[in-house]
């Protein structure tokens, strides 16, 4: 992972409140000056049950009233329909409740951002039926920075993302190497090693996306203008045919 702890100096840094449900996950951070505090469970499910007890916990904590959050980051996904539509849910009440913006921020970015070895790294997540989200940057950093990804996130099967990396390999052999970060790991290498053989390298990592990542990105995404307003946060599925979720006002 990038070294977060030194991409924020100033005590003028605006104040960040991360959510992530996109996965089997919860994450939620609290990103005040230097300090972030932060909370992940891992539940499966019942996101939705959690993730405002876990907001005020932070908010308690850090002794950060509800009016100090400059704006709300959130994974906007792709991920799982039902916690992208938590979590994109509460982000845009919180947002429209305290008239602050919201920050969407890719949820395979943020596992990206913070793998830990050198070169290449593919973020995954399981998509189910046979399919795997995946983007691709030349390295942690380039993805913490919002450098463009070697590949976009896309909905891909195993052999069309292996195909992918044979490109980027730039071998003869068709030999990718870097790392797989992301809960699509497990999964993404049984597919793999069925038939794709030899682009499935042997740097795996299980992951999952780290809210204090996604605060950190968030901040940057706000600084950068990325922040929008609440109604125009959206979630990324990557699938069609999903619903849009409903806003409601969370107090």
């Amino acid at each position: 992972m990038s070294d977060i702890s030194k991409v924020a100096t100033a005590s003028a840094q605006p104040t960040i409140l991360a959510i992530d449900t996109s996965t089997e996950r919860l994450g939620v951070a609290l990103l005040h000056d230097e300090v972030c505090g932060y909370r992940h469970l891992q539940l499966g499910t019942g996101h939705a049950n959690q993730v405002l007890g876990l907001v005020e916990e932070l908010l308690q904590e850090s002794d950060i009233d509800r009016g100090q959050v400059d704006a709300i980051a959130v994974c906007r996904g792709p991920g799982g329909f039902t916690g992208l539509r938590i979590a994109i849910g509460v982000a845009q009440g919180l947002a429209l409740a305290l008239d602050r913006p919201v920050v969407p921020v890719s949820s395979l970015r943020v596992l990206a951002a913070a793998a830990t070895g050198p070169g290449p790294v593919v973020a995954v997540i399981d998509a189910r039926m046979g399919e795997f989200y995946a983007a691709a940057w030349i390295d942690a950093a380039a993805a913490f920075a919002g450098a463009a990804p070697l590949f976009p996130e896309a909905l891909l099967k195993p052999e069309a993302l292996m195909e992918q990396l044979a490109q980027l390999s730039g071998s003869a052999t068709g030999v990718f190497v870097g790392q797989f970060v992301g809960p699509g790991v497990t999964a993404l290498g049984v597919a793999a090693l069925a038939g794709v053989e030899p682009t499935w390298p042997d740097a795996r990592v299980l992951a999952w996306p780290d809210a204090r990542v996604l605060a950190f990105l968030g901040r940057q995404g706000l600084l950068a203008g990325e922040g929008v307003p609440a109604e125009a946060a959206q979630p990324v599925y990557l699938r069609d045919q999903v619903a849009v979720p409903s806003v409601g006002r969370v107090t």
